[in-house]
C-alpha cells in the first residue's frame, strides 16, 4: 500500500482546502492548448465553458479540449467580455470586434474596429472591453471608442491612459499624469484622492465595503482609498508587494485575496491581511510571472502565465506533498501528533511543524538516524513507533530514535489482551516488545510463525489478523506465555474471499474490514466466512481494486 506523497487532512470548516502542502495544480503549456504563450484574460460563460485571451487568438476549453480562435490577422487578444446572443467582444492588438457563433456553433470574428473613421483606425493596441450601460467600451491607450449598435462616439483625453477598470458599472481609468480618474458623461473627472495615484501604474482595482477601493499598483504597494485619503494595505507586506511587482489582484468568493506577480508567484491572503498561501516557482508553479487570475463556478482559481496556464483547486479537501516542501522520495505513512507531522518516505522519516501560518515555510526536515525506507510511523501513548527497513524504531518527541529488534519492521500493534505488551510485524514473523515505564523494549522473537506480517489487527476476542499482499488473510492467537504463535488459520476464496491477493484489513469504528479486488469485505465469526460489507458496497465499486 503506498501514499504516493498524498495526503489527506480534514475539511476546514470554513469551506477552505487545507495549507498543509499544495494544492492540486494542473499546469497547460503552449503546446497543450495549442496557442502563444501569453495569457492576458481568463473568463466563463454561461455553460461553464473557459475563454482565455491569448498572443494567438482567442482560446476555448470545455473541460477536455481546447480550440482556437484567431482574430483577423493572427493578432493578439488581449480581453474580452460575454455581450449578448453570446457575442464575444474582442480587445486586441490594433483591432477590436466580436465573435458570435455561427449555425454550427463554430465562432466568427467580425471586425468593429474597421467601422471607424479613417482617422482613427491607426492605434496600436485595445487594452480592455466593458459592457457598460448596453453599451460596448474599447480602452487604447489614448482613446476610449464608445459602441451603441451603429453609433459611435470617441473620448480622447489629452495624456496616455494606462488602464482600466470597470467597477459596480462605473469606469475607472489610470492616467500616470493625473492619478485615477472616472468616467461620467463622456468625460474623465478626478477621483477624489485619486491624485495620490499619480505616476504610479495600477494594476488592479477591487471594490470594499463603505464605498472603499483596494488600489494595487504594480511597484508602489496596495492601498485602501477612501473619502478621507489613503492607507497601506498591510504595512509589514508593502515592501514585499513593491518587490513582487504585482501584475493582477482578485477578491475570492470566501473574501480572500489573491495577488499575481511580475516575479514571485502567487500570494493568497486571508480578509484580514494574514497570509494563507505562497506559490511560486520552486513551490507548486511551472511560471513564475503572472498576467491575470480567475475564479470559476466551482471556486478554483485560473492562473494566467507569461508562458502557460495553471489550474490550482483551491477547494479541494486535499493537499499535495513532494519535493518541493523538503519531501523526498515514495510516501509509505504520515501521522499527526499535535502540530508536528511525521511523513514517512523511501528515503526516512520527516518532520514539520504545520502550525507556522506561513503554509510555504512548512518545510519538512529529515530526521537523524531514520535514513532509508519508512514503512509505518504510529503513536503509542507518548512514544512514537516507527516500522523501517533497518527494524524498529522507538523514540519520543524531539529525542533521536533508537533502533531495536530485527531488520525489516513492518509495523507496531499495541495487544489489547496484554496491555504492556506490543508485537511488530516483521519481514519474518512478528517481534514482542514490551513497555516499560520509560521505554518500549525489544523482547523476544515469537516461534511458530514466519510469513511476512506488514499488516496487522487484532480484534474484540483477541485474534490478531494478518493480511499478505499475494497469499491470502491468516488468522492466529499467541500463546499465553507470549512466546509462539498458536491456531493459525488461513483464508481464501474457499472462506467467501474473492481472491488471495491485494487484500488489506483496517479498523474503522472499533470494527475490522477487508479490502479486496472486489470490494470490502467483513468476517462472520459465526459462519467462520467472508462476506462483502453492504454499507461499503453501496459506495464503492468492484474495480478498481481498493488498497
Amino acid at each position: 500500500m503506498y501514499l504516493v506523497l498524498l495526503f489527506v487532512w480534514s475539511i476546514p470548516t470554513n469551506g477552505q482546502s487545507s495549507t498543509i502542502g499544495l494544492p492540486f495544480i494542473k499546469y497547460y503549456s503552449s503546446i497543450e492548448y495549442g496557442g502563444g504563450i501569453q495569457n492576458w484574460h481568463i473568463s466563463q460563460d454561461s455553460r461553464g465553458i473557459i475563454y482565455v485571451a491569448n498572443n494567438f487568438g482567442l482560446l476555448e476549453f470545455d473541460g477536455s479540449s481546447w480550440r482556437i480562435y484567431p482574430v483577423a490577422n493572427g493578432v493578439k487578444v488581449r480581453h474580452f467580455n460575454h455581450g449578448m446572443d453570446n457575442q464575444i467582444n474582442i480587445a486586441s492588438q490594433g483591432e477590436f470586434g466580436f465573435f458570435s457563433p455561427d449555425h454550427l456553433g463554430q465562432l466568427r470574428y467580425t471586425s468593429l474596429s474597421q467601422n471607424l473613421p479613417k482617422a482613427y483606425q491607426n492605434f496600436e493596441e485595445t487594452w480592455k472591453v466593458f459592457h457598460l450601460r448596453g453599451k460596448e467600451y474599447f480602452c487604447t491607450s489614448t482613446k476610449i471608442f464608445v459602441i451603441d449598435g451603429p453609433t459611435i462616439d470617441v473620448i480622447e483625453p489629452n495624456e496616455m491612459m494606462e488602464n482600466f477598470f470597470l467597477i459596480n458599472q462605473h469606469l475607472y481609468v489610470n492616467i500616470p499624469a493625473k492619478g485615477l480618474l472616472l468616467l461620467e458623461n463622456k468625460n474623465l473627472k478626478p477621483v477624489e484622492n485619486g491624485n495620490q495615484f499619480i505616476n504610479q501604474e495600477i494594476s488592479s482595482i477591487i471594490p470594499l465595503i463603505n464605498n472603499r477601493l483596494m488600489v494595487i499598483t504594480k511597484q508602489n504597494g496596495i492601498h485602501i482609498l477612501g473619502t478621507s485619503g489613503i492607507e497601506p494595505w498591510k504595512q509589514t507586506y508593502q515592501a514585499l508587494f513593491a518587490q513582487s511587482i504585482i501584475n493582477a489582484a482578485i477578491r475570492l468568493n470566501n473574501g480572500d485575496f489573491v495577488f499575481g506577480t511580475q516575479n514571485n508567484g502567487l500570494f493568497i491572503f486571508s480578509p484580514d491581511g494574514q497570509q494563507i498561501r505562497h506559490l511560486n516557482k520552486n513551490y507548486g508553479l511551472n511560471n513564475r510571472t503572472i498576467i491575470c487570475l480567475f475564479e470559476d463556478m466551482q471556486n478554483n482559481l485560473w492562473v494566467g502565465h507569461n508562458n502557460g496556464i495553471s489550474y490550482i483547486e483551491l477547494r479541494q479537501p486535499f493537499s499535495f506533498v513532494n519535493e518541493f516542501m523538503g519531501l523526498p522520495g515514495t510516501g509509505y505513512d504520515g501521522f499527526q501528533d499535535d502540530k508536528m507531522l511525521y511523513l514517512g518516505t523511501d528515503n526516512g522519516l520527516f518532520v514539520s511543524d504545520i502550525s507556522i501560518t506561513d503554509p510555504s515555510k512548512n518545510n519538512f526536515h529529515l530526521i537523524e538516524e531514520t535514513e532509508g525506507q519508512v514503512y509505518h510511523i504510529n503513536k503509542h501513548e507518548k512514544w512514537m513507533l516507527l516500522g523501517h527497513h533497518n527494524g524498529g524504531y522507538v523514540f519520543e518527541q524531539n529525542k533521536l530514535p533508537e533502533k531495536t529488534g530485527e531488520t525489516g519492521t513492518w509495523m507496531f500493534l499495541p495487544l489489547k489482551t496484554h496491555p504492556d505488551y506490543l508485537i511488530a510485524g516483521t519481514y519474518n514473523g512478528l517481534d514482542l516488545y514490551k513497555k516499560e515505564q520509560n521505554s518500549i523494549s525489544y523482547v523476544r522473537k515469537l516461534d511458530g510463525f514466519y510469513e511476512s506480517c506488514r499488516i496487522l489487527e487484532q480484534d474484540d476476542i483477541g485474534n490478531i489478523w494478518m493480511t499478505h499482499g499475494y497469499k491470502g488473510v491468516f488468522k492466529f492467537r499467541l500463546s499465553n506465555d507470549l512466546r509462539s504463535v498458536q491456531e493459525i488459520q488461513f483464508y481464501g476464496v474457499d472462506k467467501g474471499l474473492p481472491s488471495h491477493v491485494l487484500i488489506n484489513v483496517y479498523r474503522i469504528r472499533g470494527d475490522l474490514f477487508f479490502t479486496t479486488e472486489d470490494g470490502v469485505y467483513t468476517y462472520d465469526n459465526e459462519t467462520d466466512r467472508f462476506t462483502k460489507d453492504p454499507f461499503f458496497a453501496s459506495y464503492f465499486d468492484s474495480h478498481p481494486p481498493l488498497h
